[in-house]
């Protein structure tokens, strides 16, 4: 049991060490900031020059105090220690859990490997990792009131809930999984035949009501009060503007595995008909429509709802060690092979998952200039670049937290403050003079995955803005001006177009080398830059020398 134990949790903690990969942390960090340095938390936009001063409540400020100070701990690797350890907290949470309720170690250890494995797609630097952990303990401590014991330790519920509800406006499923409980408590008293079990379940159930009228209290005690909840209901046109992938439907060539846990799930639930909790089927049916609505909710039904199955696939498997072919069976799955089966399936989840981010050079603590401007932004510090930005949307919350206040953001990842008039405004505008003029950026930060970057190539935008540095990350245009003359004329790239491999090397010259390896030299660890000088040797003949770009290009990006 020892040796399985740790290897689970060694496996938890290798699989959730990787470098910084969300786009929203950024923005968490500067509102954390402000609330510490101001002790308010912010009413109105102070980071973007497309909404100033619109209101825009920081709903979650907790989270955006408690991950600055792990950054003010720890630095930028403290924000992948955030990540590990609550990864950690609620696999720890779900074992001791399956463990109290005496479901098979070999049971519980594929239970929780199976929710690690959901939550490596969510393991992101977002309140949602400290949001898995306090549903993780709402259904312990429902649980043992449900079984009868530690009643008194629900009062814990409302407590939590406080520091919930300013963390994440998901703490409405804490009042949900409270509900589904007590509904439960009700069914068991209504359909109770002994007089004396009716009388105590009624008590339960007044007990609990209590609690849940406390925890339906407490949702209210944050700076937006019930508009926290009204949010995820009020951004739906938002979000499809942007078409935020996170948003949308799971499907079979991503999710398989979803797929196939959920029609487990479903066949274990009516193998357990009989014995099936109420309050396991209302919330296995509420988070299996919200895993199937919006593919990110698929860990929270992970994180919730397979301790359900691993409890009722134990009740099973006892069941069936009392059939004569259960104790054939018992005989030959002895407690050494379990035991070899199961550290094979994690050696192999291992390879494949941990395997994965060691090679692509995601493994490890801190930031990757792959993903995130870095560079870019020690050119602007060094050069002087700062204003309004135009910015690609992923980008807004790193420039607002490398940039501010010198540089003010186009957008970012706070959907509901730019609402869907300032949205259509942003996406509609054809022209390029008309969207310059329009928003009257100084700058921009342009990410390879923007659409609007094709707005950055037109004869009509370089006629305009002139691209002064380039990596994997994002490339970085300043508009021309007098002022900015000088700066152009000493880093302007005039032949390579990063963004489109179609239209990047129209002029096959000296020049077009020259820049290349002048980007080689800037960023020598970049993989983009190798691949277009592969590229550009293929074109003029040059075989070997792009055999040789196109090997760097693959070893810079892990490939």
């Amino acid at each position: 049991m020892y040796i399985l134990t740790a290897s689970l949790f060694l496996f938890v903690v290798f699989l959730s060490m990787f470098k910084v990969s969300d786009y929203d942390v950024w923005f968490h960090l500067k509102t954390g900031e402000q609330v510490l340095k101001t002790l308010s938390i912010p009413g109105y936009d102070t980071f973007s020059h497309t909404a100033p001063g619109h209101p825009w409540i920081a709903q979650e400020w907790l989270f955006g105090v408690l991950i600055y100070l792990f950054y003010w701990a720890g630095g930028y690797a403290a924000l992948t220690i955030y990540k590990v350890l609550f990864t950690f907290l609620t696999s720890a949470v779900i074992y001791a859990h399956l463990l109290k309720r005496k479901v098979d170690v070999y049971i519980a250890f594929h239970a929780v490997l199976l929710v690690a494995i959901f939550m490596s797609w969510r393991l992101l630097e977002r309140p949602e990792m400290i949001f898995y952990l306090f549903i993780s303990i709402y259904i312990l401590l429902l649980e043992d009131f449900r079984l009868g014991t530690r009643k008194r330790a629900l009062w814990a519920l409302p407590a939590i809930m406080l520091f919930w509800v300013n963390i994440q406006y998901t703490a409405l499923i804490g009042l949900v999984a409270t509900g589904a409980y007590l509904a439960d408590t009700l069914f068991g008293a209504v359909f109770e035949s002994d007089q004396a079990r009716r009388a105590q379940r009624l008590k339960d159930f007044r007990f609990l009501l209590l609690i849940f009228a406390f925890v339906a209290a407490t949702l209210l005690l944050n700076p937006n009060t019930y508009q926290s909840y009204t949010f995820p209901f009020t951004i739906t046109k938002e979000i499809k503007m942007f078409a935020i992938n996170e948003f949308n439907p799971p499907n079979w060539g991503a999710h398989s595995l979803f797929f196939i846990s959920f029609g487990a799930s479903a066949a274990i639930i009516l193998l357990n008909a009989k014995r099936a909790s109420a309050a396991h089927l209302l919330i296995f049916a509420a988070l299996s429509y919200a895993a199937f609505k919006h593919m990110r909710n698929i860990t929270l039904w992970a994180v919730a709802t397979v301790p359900f199955m691993a409890i009722y696939l134990n009740a099973l498997k006892e069941r069936a060690a009392l059939s004569r072919a259960g104790q054939s069976l018992g005989g030959v799955l002895k407690a050494p092979l379990l035991l070899w089966l199961s550290l094979a399936v994690i050696l192999s989840v291992s390879y494949y998952k941990i395997g994965f981010l060691m090679k692509s050079g995601w493994w490890g603590a801190g930031v990757s200039d792959r993903l995130f401007p870095v560079k870019a932004i020690r050119f602007m510090e060094e050069n002087g670049i700062k204003g309004n930005m135009y910015n690609t949307y992923s980008l807004g919350g790193y420039m607002i937290w490398s940039a501010w206040p010198e540089s003010r953001v186009f957008i970012d990842g706070r959907a509901d403050l730019y609402g869907e008039v300032r949205i259509k405004k942003i996406l509609t505008e054809e022209r390029f003079e008309d969207f310059l003029d329009a928003f009257a950026f100084d700058f921009a930060v342009v990410a390879y995955s923007d659409s609007d970057k094709e707005r950055f190539l037109e004869p009509e935008a370089v006629a305009r803005m002139a691209l002064v540095y380039w990596d994997d990350a994002a490339m970085l245009f300043v508009r021309r001006t007098p002022e900015t003359a000088a700066l152009i004329e000493k880093y302007e790239y005039r032949s390579i177009k990063p963004a489109d491999a179609s239209y990047r090397m129209t002029e096959l010259s000296r020049a077009l080398l020259i820049e290349l390896q002048r980007n080689i030299m800037d960023d020598p660890k970049g993989w983009r830059n190798h691949k277009m000088l592969a590229d550009v040797y293929t074109a003029i003949g040059e075989a070997g020398k792009a055999k040789e770009a196109s090997d760097m290009a693959k070893r810079n990006s892990g490939m």
